[in-house]
């Protein structure tokens, strides 16, 4: 089958990279921009989005270690485990994935943050290869084809789903399962196919679980496009002209719909989305539906288009704004691309590296988990979209965050023509298939309408054009800093300021030492804890220390060994935990680094507040005495 839709992502990445490293028009630069951000009385949106919860997409190698860092941030957010690998994959029967999901080295850590009031997200997301349409070992960027490819057999499909939804719910998990993972380009079926898969999944996953929750349709991108028709849209009609007479159903359940999103204006793109699903979800008769991003970062994947932000200060900058700007739209609940860097070459793609060390984007969660833990939201606004504000009051006490996010060329050039993509599909394609360079020379070099366009075409590429250089204009002057004029509902005392930007976040050499630490502390500790058991152990529990010790590359966090053996848990206690202490202290350090001394304690109703670009601050004011 031709991938119509395949090209399609590939051309409009080319497309949007050329936009970049074409680099921007000269745009004129103001001095000291302003932005006037007030605080209200009256109560604000329900901070839905600001509980930390992060997507898995192979189990840690560092699951024992990042465990007391990721709940540190609170409980009560929305985690996102990806089946694939662990189990769906590496299934060869159907009672291997019963089999693989007992042993599932998260199940521990998934009940508890259940327990905790979190949601659990549980994606299926590989076919097995004993139900795949195609059979070909063909390497894909996110796996072999088989992997990737549709069924004919989907009372198999829908078996492997009740196997799932069985294991989560015996473990006391209410679940949403979501349907695949970005089968906008990562699924080999037609649209068609998807809706069929949906409709196996929530067979399996209902009979094993009459309140599971079904979601979908996860796209890498909400403007997707397959074969001439926006994805989503399609997926809505069909899931509604779809019944499930098996369960008494005349539609397919849709109980969450589900996105990703990446290099976008926190501010604009979250609210466009939710504007638009609702008139889709009205329009297919679904009327109210959480809408959950369960995916998003700066960039999805390396190499990085703008360089490695993810990784660093603004990487923080942008979650802050965008957990704001999420809220404000309406969302349901979000998902942090990972949790923990899955290790491979390049990522930073979690607020944990591979070796547990916290990035900057940790403490952006931590200021959201630490301003939201003080009470109910109150109205705040900002003058400028380049400072996102959020409040939060409790007793005689005010939490404000602030982000300053001047968004990047990348995040206004795919800004600038989402309208686009979202009201003329057609149009938009025929957009990017006038290639990378002739559209980056018109954009960013007055250069030559692109050859062979329609006039709609024409006249949408120009307008864009022209939006790209109104908000870059706009934009520039905060790349110096500038001024939050912050006004306040009465007089009050300001008793703490954390500030995170480039002064104070913790630098890629500095992670990347904490790295090797961490590293060369685990195996020598590893070898002081075997030499001082040896002569306790029997050769049974020799190989079982060998197969503990191996668990960074087997990505297996021991606890299942643990469970049976006091020898492997004293070896625990030597082994993992002084390293778990080294890292709560280069936390705290790191934490200490973003507290700016409070130096005027006078009660004030306004306040003039000097900011950094990619800089995320945390105020907590005191009500004056009566």
């Amino acid at each position: 089958m031709k991938r119509h839709l395949q090209l399609f992502k590939v051309v409009m990445g080319l497309f949007l990279a050329g936009l970049f490293l074409a680099g921007p028009a000269v745009v004129p630069v103001q001095a000291g921009p302003v932005a006037e951000v007030e605080v209200q009385a009256a109560p604000g949106p329900t901070p839905t989005t600001f509980g930390f919860g992060g997507g898995v997409w192979r189990v840690p190698k560092v699951a024992r270690l990042a465990e007391p860092l990721l709940t540190a941030l609170g409980e009560g957010g929305t985690w996102r485990v990806a089946l694939a690998w662990e189990v769906l994959a590496a299934a060869e029967r159907p009672e291997d994935v019963t089999r693989l999901l007992q042993s599932y080295p998260l199940n521990d850590f998934l009940e508890a943050r259940a327990r905790a009031g979190g949601q659990i997200i549980v994606t299926l997301d590989a076919m097995p290869r004993f139900l795949a349409r195609e059979t070909g070992t063909k390497p894909l960027a996110d796996g072999p084809l088989w992997a990737r490819s549709a069924t004919d057999d989907l009372a198999g499909w829908a078996d492997v789903a009740e196997r799932v939804a069985r294991h989560f719910h015996g473990l006391g998990i209410s679940a949403i399962y979501e349907v695949w993972n970005e089968p906008d380009h990562a699924f080999r079926g037609s649209l068609d196919d998807y809706v069929a898969l949906y409709r196996a999944t929530a067979l399996g996953v209902l009979r094993a679980d009459p309140g599971g929750r079904i979601a979908g349709p996860a796209l890498s991108d909400w403007g997707s496009v397959i074969h001439g028709e926006r994805f989503v849209a399609g997926f809505l009609a069909r899931a509604a002209a779809t019944p499930l007479p098996e369960l008494g159903l005349d539609r397919l359940p849709v109980d969450a719909v589900t996105y990703h999103a990446f290099s976008r204006v926190p501010g604009r793109h979250h609210a466009r989305v939710l504007a638009e699903a609702r008139g889709m979800l009205a329009a297919a008769g679904y009327g109210t539906v959480p809408l959950i991003c369960s995916e998003w970062n700066v960039a999805a994947q390396p190499p990085y288009p703008e360089g490695d932000l993810n990784g660093t200060y603004p990487g923080a900058a942008h979650a802050a704004a965008t957990m704001i700007a999420m809220a404000g739209a309406g969302l349901a609940g979000q998902v942090f691309q990972m949790a923990v860097d899955p290790g491979s070459a390049g990522y930073s793609a979690g607020v944990l590296t591979a070796a547990g060390t916290p990035r900057p984007v940790w403490h952006a969660f931590d200021m959201a988990a630490e301003a939201a833990r003080l009470g109910p939201a109150r109205a705040a606004n900002s003058s400028d979209p380049v400072v996102q504000v959020a409040a939060f009051h409790g007793g005689s006490q005010l939490a404000v965050l602030l982000a300053v996010m001047p968004p990047t060329d990348l995040m206004l050039a795919r800004d600038a023509m989402e309208p686009v993509a979202f009201d003329q599909p057609d149009v938009f394609s025929a957009i990017v298939a006038a290639g990378p360079e002739s559209l980056a020379a018109f954009m960013f070099r007055n250069g030559e309408v692109p050859q062979g366009l329609s006039p709609a075409a024409v006249a949408a590429l120009k307008a864009g054009r022209e939006v790209l250089r109104t908000d870059q204009a706009a934009r520039e002057p905060w790349r110096n800093g500038g001024t939050v004029h912050l006004v306040l509902p009465e007089p009050m005392q300001l008793v703490s300021h954390r500030v995170l930007d480039a002064s104070t976040a913790a630098t890629p050499e500095s992670i990347a030492q904490s790295d090797r630490d961490t590293n060369t502390a685990l195996r020598d500790l590893l070898g002081l804890a075997e030499h001082a058991l040896r002569d306790q152990m029997t050769t049974a529990n020799e190989t079982s220390l060998r197969r503990y010790g191996d668990a960074l590359a087997q990505r297996l966090d021991g606890r299942a060994e643990l469970a049976g053996n006091a020898a492997l848990a004293q070896i625990d206690q030597e082994w993992v935990v002084p390293v778990q202490t080294r890292l709560a202290d280069l936390l705290a350090a790191q934490r200490a680094r973003t507290v700016r001394p409070v130096t005027d304690a006078s009660d004030q109703k306004t306040l003039d507040l000097a900011v950094e670009p990619y800089s995320v601050h945390l105020l907590l004011f005191q009500a004056a005495a009566p």
